[in-house]
């Protein structure tokens, strides 16, 4: 049975796995500041729409970004006073541990100082305006590091995760290709460098319901998407089958949610890889 030790763990890896980019931490600090779309996210960074939207969906998961919808745009603000907290004592704690030699990493739009945007004195600079000589070796080293820095942030930019979507079409029991879906999803959320979202269309929407009653030795989906979530899985079900099922948002297991259409489209185009069951 799952401790709450372990239930916080899981969160803080979550949290772990957004503070793990650079760019993650860059969308963090310009939420702090103020509530953004994520067409303004990503004018702000000069990401792809796609690519802004997959970081915005982990720091979703990790709870630190809340989001309200206005039409067909979507707005992202930080989840509370205590993110933006989090995110000035991360900014010192960087700044403090800050490799020697790695310049300031900057976004192509300009943005209210921060904890992370606070001007550091540069050595070279420095040592021209108080009249001392500064040898090219010292430059050219300066330069490697720098070149390093920026090489390290590059390749961080290229580890992005597969993106995998399962579709569910079948009813909870009776069968085992929801059974059988629910297992794969899992099996590759917990792995490292995915992101797992599963919508349930059709009468797959009741996998999703809360506290099912079923023999002893029998297999509960419930309990089997409440650990897919645990482990950054992502669960939308189909509004319109919901209603014709009598089922509700409140009647959902926590972290599985009411959704539409346009939103499986758009998770269809989010995916690299979409799996039917």
């Amino acid at each position: 049975m799952t401790s709450e030790r372990d239930v916080l763990y899981e969160q803080l890896a979550r949290i772990g796995k957004v503070v793990a980019h650079p760019r993650r931490i860059e969308l963090l600090e310009l939420l702090c500041q103020a509530e953004r779309s994520v067409e303004a996210i990503a004018v702000a960074t000069g990401l792809p729409l796609t690519t802004a939207s997959t970081h915005l969906q982990l720091l979703r998961q990790a709870r630190l970004v809340e989001t309200r919808r206005e039409g067909t745009r979507v707005y992202y603000r930080a989840a509370g006073d205590e993110v933006s907290r989090f995110v000035r004592a991360l900014g010192d704690l960087g700044r403090d541990r800050l490799v020697e030699g790695s310049p300031p990493r900057s976004s192509p739009t300009a943005v209210a100082p921060t904890a992370f945007s606070r001007p550091r004195p540069s050595r070279c600079c420095g040592a021209r305006a108080s009249g001392r000589g500064v040898s090219r070796t010292g430059c050219r080293s300066g330069a490697r590091r720098a070149f390093l820095w920026r090489l390290e942030a590059k390749r961080d930019s290229w580890r992005t995760p597969v993106k995998i979507l399962a579709l569910l079409n079948d009813p909870p029991y009776g069968t085992e290709r929801s059974y059988n879906a629910l297992r794969l999803a899992d099996a590759l959320a917990k792995q490292e460098g995915t992101e797992v979202r599963v919508f349930l269309f059709g009468d797959s929407v009741g996998c999703a319901m809360a506290n099912q009653k079923l023999p002893d030795g029998c297999y509960h989906l419930d309990r089997m998407l409440t650990l897919l979530i645990r482990h950054g899985g992502e669960v939308g079900c189909c509004g319109s089958c919901m209603e014709a099922r009598g089922i509700t948002q409140e009647m959902l297991v926590p972290g599985a949610r009411r959704s539409t259409l346009d939103e499986a489209t758009e998770w269809t185009l989010w995916a690299e890889r979409v799996l039917s069951f």
